[in-house]
């Protein structure tokens, strides 16, 4: 699964959370309430609690699958906080005195030394969009639960999870970040000071065995 299965699935969570929310607007309105009959006007309050709580619910799970949506497009889209990476709008970034970053990339692919950074980041990637599938399912599930219990079946399962996914969430996303990176020019670079480093060490060694050489 990639980046755009991960992208249908967070769109879907975030329409159903709208759908849920919609009932429970259309539950309070005035056009709802008014043509009811009696009979149905006393189960409207027990038919709004339910909406209510669908919906806490539900945002509490769509919370999670936002944690990891803003840290995978830290990554490679933006926005991205530099100095204070575990925040996402600009108003916090400043607030920390960090560097607001409103467009990244992905590191060039073609220099081999970035390799470990996509391992980390495709196993990042696969995470996160395994975990998004099954808590847009829950989402899913909870839109269509027409009572109490089956309701807080859902919340009892997406409760034992969320903090499991935010902690591996979090940790992958700190591998990836701090996996450092290289252009192809700097990669040269970095093999010609290795190289340099190398050739003066070499020197230094024929040097010492000349040195003792001399004074046999």
């Amino acid at each position: 699964m990639g980046a755009s299965s991960s992208t249908v699935y967070y769109k879907n969570a975030r329409d159903d959370i709208d759908t849920i929310r919609e009932q429970l607007r259309l539950y309070k309105s005035d056009d709802f309430v008014l043509p009811l009959k009696p009979e149905l006007k006393l189960k409207l309050p027990g038919m709004i609690e339910l909406s209510e709580y669908k919906l806490q619910t539900a945002f509490r799970i769509y919370q999670a699958i936002k944690y990891g949506h803003d840290r995978l497009l830290a990554l490679t889209k933006g926005p991205r906080c530099d100095g204070s990476p575990e925040y996402f709008t600009r108003e916090e970034c400043d607030r920390e005195g960090a560097r607001w970053v409103p467009f990244t990339t992905t590191p060039d692919k073609h220099v081999r030394e970035n390799a470990g950074w996509f391992r980390l980041f495709n196993m990042f990637q696969h995470y996160y969009t395994k975990e998004l599938k099954g808590s847009s399912l829950m989402i899913r599930q909870l839109t269509r639960a027409n009572n109490m219990k089956l309701v807080k079946q859902i919340e009892t399962r997406s409760l034992s999870k969320i903090p499991m996914i935010i902690q591996r969430t979090n940790q992958l996303y700190q591998m990836v970040l701090f996996t450092p990176t290289h252009t192809k020019a700097s990669a040269e670079a970095m093999y010609e000071k290795y190289s340099q480093e190398a050739s003066a060490q070499e020197a230094m060694k024929a040097a010492i065995i000349a040195s003792r050489t001399d004074h046999r």
